[in-house]
């Protein structure tokens, strides 16, 4: 692939469709060049925004969250089960990564299997013969995860590409590729494709428990034909406060967001979305990671996130609100319980291993609205500013993300 052609590639995946030239913006006077032009004299090929206030892309994606599960629970039911093996591998990276962590976490206690970030697999992890190793790439061209898979294939393990793109590089090295979701997300804070691939993991994961005589019908009936549901009421009850707390909230420079059993992912997650859109310090934690000695860097211009839904933690979650409200940091949950904090998100009840898929949307709210309350905008990270374009092309060749 050509320098011009995966710079094509790389303006299709940040969602801003087809061009016929493949134009983008001139820094200097506004003027429309050529790809190729601007990449033979060296100036940096910048994303050019389709939309440049609310409603973002990342808007839409969020919006479109219980659609597009619906749509991943009807395809994958046109996929076969995977017969049980004794060792299982989950890969991926950052977002995709969190996404195979969310939807494998149902097998705790009941299969052995490792959860294992892509390059880490790549050149740390033995892969066994025999095995089965799963990736999720949402755009399928992820040179870290392609290359796991590469090279669970060679050593004879059972490979399987979870992707929003068909055709896509992760293909060649699995032997099913599972195309989910109602299409791609068309924002670079990847949001939908996030709850996508989680769910369609959960469903492999679920077809694995079956194989081996763990069968939970409560569990798949409220994941198939009430979870989505619950998706619509929580993004109704959340936008608003979301909003509230954008607004109070665009001079915090510290956020922690605490996790703890099924929804340490989703504060690892929500801590990355507010990182990728808003540019400041968030880190996605462990309850008592957080209160072993992070706790001690609080002053009034932090903010502090509970992620307590339903939680066999929720006396801790309280304590780690009270201690954080007495050093003058702000206070936020999301909880299907009441809790006093500055801001509260009230989420439907569910079970525990599904909670995620409901935690994360008021999180995701609260990202895009404090964005949008900096002036950024959240569809191209900070890819907008040459230095950024730039130092991404460096961790990210083109065609490689």
């Amino acid at each position: 692939m050509s320098l011009v052609n995966a710079l094509c590639m790389e303006t299709l995946f940040l969602g801003l469709g087809a061009h016929p030239r493949c134009l983008v913006m001139d820094l200097v006077d506004g003027e429309d060049i050529p790809l190729s032009d601007r990449a033979e004299a060296g100036v940096p090929v910048l994303p050019r925004p389709q939309r440049v206030s609310h409603p973002f892309f990342m808007y839409d994606m969020i919006r479109g969250i219980p659609t597009s599960f619906k749509k991943v629970v009807e395809k994958m039911r046109a996929y076969p089960e995977i017969s049980p093996k004794e060792h299982i591998y989950f890969t991926g990276s950052g977002t995709s990564f969190y996404a195979a962590w969310m939807g494998s976490q149902i097998l705790n206690g009941l299969y052995g299997y490792h959860l294992i970030e892509s390059n880490e697999l790549v050149w740390y992890t033995p892969i066994v013969n025999g095995s089965i190793t799963i990736g999720v790439s949402h755009s399928g061209i992820t040179k870290s995860t392609v290359d796991a898979l590469a090279k669970a294939k060679g050593r004879g393990s059972f490979t399987v590409g979870v992707t929003h793109h068909a055709d896509q590089p992760i293909s060649s090295f699995s032997d099913v590729t599972l195309i989910v979701g109602d299409g791609p997300d068309l924002s670079r804070c990847h949001t939908k494709t996030y709850t996508d691939s989680a769910a369609a993991v959960l469903i492999l994961a679920l077809g694995l428990l079956r194989g081996r005589g763990h069968v939970d019908k409560e569990l798949e009936s409220e994941f198939s034909g009430h979870l989505a549901g619950k998706m619509v009421e929580a993004l109704q009850e959340s936008e608003a406060e979301a909003i509230r707390a954008a607004g109070d909230l665009t001079t915090v420079k510290r956020v922690f967001i605490l996790g703890s059993g099924f929804n340490v992912v989703t504060a690892r997650e929500a801590a990355l979305k507010i990182k990728e859109s808003s540019y400041i310090s968030a880190e996605g934690i462990s309850l008592e990671e957080f209160l072993h000695g992070p706790w001690v860097t609080l002053d009034s211009d932090s903010l502090v996130v509970s992620v307590a839904s339903r939680d066999a933690s929720i006396d801790r979650h309280t304590v780690a609100l009270r201690a954080a409200k007495k050093l003058g940091a702000k206070t936020m949950a999301i909880s299907d319980e009441h809790l006093d904090v500055d801001y509260l998100f009230h989420i439907p009840r569910t079970s525990i291993i599904l909670s995620p898929f409901l935690t994360i949307i008021p999180l995701y709210f609260f990202a895009y609205y404090l964005s949008v309350r900096k002036g950024n905008n959240p569809d191209y990270l900070r890819y907008l500013e040459p230095a950024y374009w730039e130092a991404r092309n460096i961790i990210f060749p083109p065609g490689t993300h």
